[in-house]
């Protein structure tokens, strides 16, 4: 008698179909889904970490200098050229106008110093100068017959100012005074041709119509200041102003102060070297 077992081992069990959606119910897709920028929480134990963008296929950044390229630039505004300063040479108005103020304040200055210096010395007036000695000339207490003027080189020995090349000279001749007896002082200044006072002023006593220390009528008066340089004579005498001149004068007393003008002339631009004139 067949054994009933052996028909259920006999037999094989039906197939069972496969089917895909039990597997994937069972397993978890091992494929990553793509990632996001959403924070994905593993468990509840572990912290939350952050999922970064894929390069390949997040979004492309968009680079800073693109960002402005589109963008449009406003155009700087043209300035005005009625604004600009107005130069000259180079120079502003402002600045042409400050040197012309600093100028005139120079020139003030140097003409305030100046003063100064002409208001402390006594200047002649040089105005129609003879160019000669006008004598004879008869003053009340003394006479002059001659006066002749020029320039020379110091004597050795002879009381002149340092480094001098030439000096001037007058030759006096005593006259007739409009008094009898012509006795008095004569005095004598030379200037320059800016109206200054060179050398020392000359004093001498005048008796009965001779010069005191020598009783002769005739004496010789040199400047003790004159030129430095030799060549400085060659311009001199070119205009009236530059002419050094002589005042005479006459007084009663040495040390007086009643001095009376007898003549004032100019000084020739002459020279004499070794006796010999030259024109």
């Amino acid at each position: 008698m067949p054994d009933p077992d052996s028909n259920k081992s006999s037999t094989p069990p039906p197939e069972r179909d496969f089917d895909l959606g039990d597997i994937l119910q069972d397993h978890d897709d091992p494929t990553p889904s793509p990632p996001t920028n959403e924070t994905t929480s593993h468990s509840p134990g572990n912290a939350s970490a952050p999922i970064e963008p894929n390069p390949a296929t997040g979004p492309k950044p968009v680079a800073q200098e693109d960002k402005f390229a589109d963008a449009e630039i406003p155009g700087l505004a043209d300035p005005d050229p009625s604004d600009a300063p107005k130069r000259f040479l180079g120079l502003k108005t402002i600045e042409i106008a400050s040197l012309i103020g600093a100028v005139i304040l120079i020139l003030a200055l140097i003409t305030a110093f100046r003063s100064t210096l002409v208001s402390q010395v006594p200047i002649a007036d040089n105005t129609a100068i003879p160019l000669t000695a006008p004598t004879p000339i008869k003053g009340s207490l003394v006479g002059i017959a001659e006066i002749d003027t020029h320039w020379r080189s110091p004597a050795d020995g002879e009381r002149v100012a340092a480094n001098q090349a030439l000096v001037p000279e007058l030759k006096i001749r005593l006259g007739k005074a409009a008094g009898n007896p012509s006795n008095g002082f004569l005095r004598i200044i030379i200037r320059d041709g800016e109206g200054r006072i060179r050398g020392d002023v000359t004093t001498l006593e005048i008796i009965s119509g001779n010069f005191g220390e020598s009783g002769s009528n005739q004496k010789s008066v040199v400047g003790t200041e004159g030129f430095a340089r030799a060549i400085d004579l060659t311009g001199y005498g070119t205009t009236g102003e530059d002419y050094w001149t002589a005042e005479v004068l006459e007084g009663a007393s040495y040390g007086g102060d009643a001095w009376e003008p007898l003549t004032r002339f100019a000084i020739s631009h002459r020279r004499i070297d070794s006796g010999k004139s030259s024109p």
